[in-house]
């Protein structure tokens, strides 16, 4: 570059100008005023040879200017960075996939202490408390400092854990942060089958079994994980919905989203199996969706949905609208959509009859092989194997098998009524109906002492083989099969009626909600906190480790 403008302006004009552009204390208004004269020079001069000096002499201009006023082309690289220094720590808690605030900022030093006004600074993770996959920092993590202090404004950590440090890197100087927490604020919970799910103030996490992309995170070999796992997707949530191999979640809007397992349709998008490839059983890659997938023609009227269901076995979900319709899409041999097929559905498809008195649904849920719903006149209605198409349960609708909620199972179903009493019916013989006896009932059978102090019930979810319920006073009770300690009651004991999950009803374990999954439980305490007991070889329990719990024991948040 010099000796083309030194043959082109000749030796006098390239040194004033070089000189110009190192004057200490010169402004760049003035240099450029000087390269113009220079440039006015050069063409006078060139004009002789040839008559092409505006554009030479313009280009010249440009040059010069960008190289000597600018700076662009020093010599004198400055001092070197040899040390890093977080002058703005991240706080002691962070949340997790939230912005770090105050932004976290680090200073750029030379060997004398002082600070070197510009250098590019990179931010990464020092200290990771899990080997879990995915990467746990996002943002921009590499920016130029400003009079020294490089500012990262929007870095975010996905994983929770405690002891996390970061590293600051300038060339070959870095510097590492204090150790902080990142944390997980929840304010919905779902259990699976082998997998559980939640939502926090702005993000999905998922834990547990991911041989078919249920998590919603990494898959290829990660066919587990025991600690949340950040969904992929910028869509935020509004209630998260757990089935045997597949998530859904509801945004504000009324749209749902799907992912993981879906050669049964069971994602609602249309497709069948999917994109991505997933560990699947006996290390057979089979194809699924690894992040969410909006369920076709949701979020717009008739399909603006206000719930989700789907649950431990159940390879369908159900949805409910407005005006009380009940959609269902997905698996169908045993009528469990109630469209009045036995006709697998990749879309969604109207629940008969949903929608017009009697069957105005106040709530939906969907079980193993078949699917129940409470109507705004309490009863009861479900379709699906051992029923007809919406079928109404005897007796409900009438005091006092007056329903508001159910929730169904592969072969139970239990539900709430207004009076805080729960009733059961179907298969009975680990004792999952909590009547006192192991005695299968068609008919719904009372809970044993529900509906009265300590067991008014104000919520009740139905695992795969036991049901637990919470109380008012933040108590959790459970009953049926414990091989694996679902119960939470610190035994494996079969139990047909209630008893107390360890530990609830006093802080902290003061429960809003309980999820039964497959084997285990979860629930959500009203300090936002989720702790989960029984089978946890996969995973699911949340708690970083793969082994069960018989009591119930808080995830790693």
């Amino acid at each position: 570059m010099v000796h083309w403008l030194a043959t082109i302006l000749g030796p006098r004009s390239l040194v004033e100008a070089g000189t110009m552009g190192q004057a200490v204390g010169a402004s760049q208004d003035h240099c450029h005023r000087r390269l113009a004269h220079v440039a006015r020079e050069c063409a006078q001069g060139i004009v002789k040879v040839a008559r092409r000096c505006d554009r030479l002499a313009m280009a010249l201009f440009t040059t010069l200017s960008t190289l000597t006023c600018n700076g662009s082309e020093s010599t004198n690289p400055g001092p070197a960075v040899t040390q890093v220094v977080f002058t703005t720590q991240p706080p002691a808690t962070v949340e997790g996939d939230a912005i770090i605030s105050p932004a976290v900022q680090a200073t750029i030093r030379d060997s004398s202490g002082g600070v070197v006004p510009k250098g590019l600074v990179t931010m990464s993770v020092g200290t990771a408390p899990w080997p879990a996959p995915g990467s746990r920092i996002s943002g921009t993590l590499t920016v130029s400092a400003v009079n020294g202090v490089a500012t990262f404004a929007d870095v975010r950590l996905d994983k929770p854990g405690v002891g996390y440090t970061l590293v600051a890197t300038s060339g070959a100087a870095r510097g590492t942060s204090i150790p902080f927490n990142v944390g997980l604020t929840f304010t919905d919970l779902a259990a699976g089958g082998l997998h559980t799910c939640a939502l926090t103030t702005r993000a999905t996490y998922c834990w547990g079994a991911n041989l078919y992309g249920q998590l919603g995170g990494p898959t290829g070999a990660v066919v587990a994980d025991s600690v949340p796992v950040l969904v992929r997707t910028s869509v935020q949530f509004v209630q998260v919905a757990g089935g045997e191999q597949h998530t859904c979640a509801l945004t504000a809007g009324g749209a749902a989203y799907c992912w993981g397992h879906n050669d049964q349709d069971e994602l609602g998008d249309g497709t069948t199996n999917g994109p991505d490839q997933c560990p699947g059983a006996q290390t057979l890659l089979v194809e699924c969706h690894t992040t969410p997938v909006q369920v076709a023609g949701s979020g717009i009227s008739p399909l603006t949905f206000t719930s989700l269901s789907s649950g431990p076995l159940a390879y369908h979900t159900c949805s409910l609208a407005g005006g009380g319709v009940a959609y269902c899409w997905g698996y169908n041999y045993s009528g469990q959509l109630g469209d009045g097929t036995t006709t697998n559905q990749p879309t969604p498809v109207q629940v008969m009859g949903s929608g017009t008195a009697p069957l105005l649904f106040s709530s939906v849920s969907a079980g193993g092989v078949n699917t129940c719903g409470a109507t705004t006149g309490y009863a009861a209605y479900c379709w699906g194997f051992g029923f007809g198409p919406s079928t109404q349960v005897a007796g409900s609708g009438a005091s006092p098998l007056t329903f508001t909620s159910l929730s169904a199972r592969r072969l139970h179903t239990c539900g709430l009524t207004t009076d805080g009493a729960a009733y059961c019916w179907g298969s009975n013989s680990l004792g999952e109906l909590g009547d006192g006896t192991i005695t299968s009932s068609s008919t719904p059978v009372h809970v044993v002492g529900s509906g009265a102090s300590p067991l008014v019930f104000t919520s009740v979810s139905a695992g795969d083989l036991h049901t637990c319920g919470t109380t008012g006073d933040g108590g959790v009770y459970c009953w049926g099969f414990n091989a694996n300690g679902q119960l939470g009651d610190g035994t494996t004991a079969n139990r047909t009626a209630p008893v107390l999950v360890v530990g609830s009803g006093a802080a902290p374990l003061l429960f809003t909600s309980v999820a039964g999954g497959e084997a285990h439980t979860c629930g959500l305490t009203i300090s936002k906190a989720i702790y989960c007991w029984g089978y946890g070889s996969d995973g699911e329990l949340g708690n970083g480790a793969r082994n069960n719990q018989l009591t119930p024991f808080r995830i790693v948040q």
